[in-house]
């Protein structure tokens, strides 16, 4: 079976409900660090159907920004200003 036929088949039923979860725990390790923890269920992806996949985040905020490293996602958001 070809890559393209598999892809096809994840939406072959127009019909079907999947379900979809998303489960978070932050834990606060100090007045600005926070260690993130998840766990995420997509019964209709792609990748690994039907499978719970494991996240986990180091956040830090200060007063003009939030960054956020780990996996599966990295960022940096914040109030930027001009001098």
């Amino acid at each position: 079976m070809s890559e393209a036929d598999t892809a096809a088949q994840s939406f072959a039923d127009t019909n079907g409900i999947f379900g979809i979860g998303h489960v978070t725990y932050r834990r606060k390790l100090s007045e600005r660090d926070s260690l993130i923890l998840s766990l995420d269920y997509n019964g209709n992806s792609s990748f690994l159907p039907d499978v719970p996949l494991p996240g986990f985040a180091f956040e830090h905020r200060s007063n003009s920004c939030r960054s956020l490293a780990g996996f599966p996602t990295v960022g940096c958001d914040g109030k930027w200003r001009r001098s």
